[in-house]
């Protein structure tokens, strides 16, 4: 799992005055979710003495994320340890840590 977080997406609360139509998953194009899990950091590159890129954050950290060319939101979600689905993502597709 080098490389790799898992995330559960977080939905924005619905408005109390204004009915606003759910996005499709073409429409979002960032994500907000809370960290559940991560593996080691990744190398920088694929040289043999190469440095680890720390992740910068830990568990229980709230991070915008974005999908990239590998795979999609449908293939990559499946169930969590606590039987909900989470998402395993690329550490490079983690944009922004809140905090």
């Amino acid at each position: 799992m080098r490389g790799q977080c898992v995330v559960r997406e977080l939905q924005p609360p619905a408005s109390e005055r204004i009915w606003t139509p759910d996005p499709s998953a073409r429409d979002t194009h960032t994500h907000c979710g809370l960290v559940l899990g991560l593996g080691p950091p990744c190398f920088l590159d694929g040289h043999p003495d190469s440095p680890l890129v720390e992740w910068g954050f830990e568990v229980g950290a709230v991070v915008q994320f974005h999908f990239g060319v590998e795979g999609t939101q449908e293939s990559r979600t499946r169930a969590w340890v606590d039987g909900k689905p989470a998402t395993w993502l690329a550490q490079v597709e983690i944009d922004a840590v809140h905090e």
